[in-house]
């Protein structure tokens, strides 16, 4: 589980994968109400929301004026959570101190929860001895415990990669309660799967100690369009090089390359490749293999003629035959940079510097391969629409097309900053 909600949703609304898990958790509701509105089995539910009432749902303006029927007593709980998106809803920072067992976190590269090594993290802070017997496992998996295969996606990983949950767990407790071995070499206590190498890997603590910040430097004519971008990443600081610009149209957003149930898993990002609002930025190939291993952060100079906005940036591995895989990515509202409780919306079209901190990573890219970092403005339905006008997204009836663009200059620098392993 996460350490806190907003590291999770960055206070912005799930709109696909929240609408469904309502509709879902809603049947056996409407089954004890004798309600006819919907499925009373979740597994007919899930089906009746992918079939008939998703394509519905998620473009409906305003998300507050959505028909109780179909989310039954859960109506009013949704509506409050639309409104509250940007309060915290659960903070285990003033628990930490208090836990005296060890834990165990298993999360995977692309699950939506991944946030669960912050929680890691914030137990590792602790001057409780207990800390040195907690553990944190990364697999190249999403969000669903059910499928820890390293097939989940167009990139076969291996069979080193398989994993069954309930075997973790049940090691786990063997150890805990039975005194059997667990399979960590000594004074290690994370567990990642490392992309590329497609081995697992053992490290002291996350992140791990060895690395170091590597900069690549964003690069453009003016044209880094995903079309026919020119747009580079390379170690040299930029000098006097226009800006990209694209129009954001929220009534036509970026729609999220994901499963139908609003999972992330590793996907091909190609079809997204006909857009006009999705800037590019690659490297040249890699001469040798490199390993990362951290929360790559993207310092990203931009201006926007709209009151708010949002930025979107996912890192991608470019493999030999030009497939282009998602490896993390995140989304920052404008209105949210400094803090969630106060809307600081934006005041002019000057550059502003947004720090992006992406969700953590874990590759070798090989030899022949690339990086690549693509940017935008919205990532639907994965995440609400930002309509541009400042107001709230919840009752906001009204969409605004932005113009947006990003500086790579020697005044506005717009960097990829790595965690390079050392060795």
């Amino acid at each position: 589980m996460v350490a806190k909600t907003l590291d999770l949703t960055r206070g912005i609304f799930e709109t696909g994968r929240r609408l469904e898990w309502t509709y879902q958790l809603a049947s056996p509701i409407r089954k004890k109400l004798d309600d006819k509105s919907g499925p009373y089995d979740q597994l007919e539910a899930i089906k009746q929301w992918n079939q008939v009432e998703r394509g519905k749902y998620i473009w409906w303006t305003p998300l507050s004026t959505l028909p109780k029927e179909p989310f039954s007593d859960l109506y009013e709980p949704l509506v409050k959570l639309m409104k509250n998106s940007h309060v915290e809803m659960q903070d285990f920072s003033d628990i930490y101190p208090k836990v005296n067992v060890p834990v165990m976190h298993i999360t995977g590269w692309w699950d939506r929860l991944i946030g669960t090594v912050d929680t890691f993290i914030g137990l590792d802070k602790q001057k409780n001895p207990i800390k040195n017997y907690h553990k944190l496992i990364i697999g190249p998996w999403g969000h669903d415990n059910g499928n820890f295969k390293g097939n989940i996606g167009p990139v076969n990983y291996g069979k080193k990669a398989d994993e069954s949950y309930s075997d973790l767990i049940i090691k786990w407790y063997d150890h805990q309660f039975k005194g059997k071995e667990l399979i960590f070499p000594k004074n290690k206590r994370v567990k990642l799967f490392i992309l590329g190498s497609n081995k697992w890997e053992y490290y002291s603590k996350w992140p791990p100690e060895n690395s170091e910040n590597k900069i690549y430097y964003l690069h453009s004519n003016g044209d880094a369009n995903v079309k026919n971008s020119n747009g580079i990443l390379n170690t040299k600081l930029p000098n006097q090089e226009p800006p990209d610009t694209y129009k954001y149209d929220p009534k036509d957003p970026v729609m999220s390359l994901m499963l139908q149930n609003s999972q992330t898993v590793p996907m091909d990002q190609r079809p997204n490749h006909n857009r006009n609002d999705i800037l590019l930025y690659e490297t040249d190939k890699f001469q040798s293999p490199t390993k990362f291993i951290g929360n790559p952060i993207v310092k990203l100079w931009a201006s926007s003629d709209a009151k708010d906005t949002d930025w979107v940036v996912k890192l991608v591995i470019v493999y030999e035959n030009d497939m282009p895989v998602n490896l993390c990515y995140e989304i920052l509202r404008a209105k949210y940079r400094n803090s969630y409780e106060n809307n600081d919306l934006i005041p002019n079209t000057d550059p502003i510097e947004y720090t992006i901190k992406l969700r953590p990573l874990g590759i070798n890219v090989l030899k022949g391969q690339k990086l690549r970092l693509y940017i935008t403005s919205s990532d639907f339905p994965n995440h609400d629409r930002n309509h541009n006008t400042g107001n709230d997204f919840w009752n906001d009836n009204e969409f605004k097309i932005a113009t947006q663009k990003i500086y790579h200059d020697v005044n506005y620098p717009s960097k990829l900053i790595l965690p390079r392993m050392k060795n």
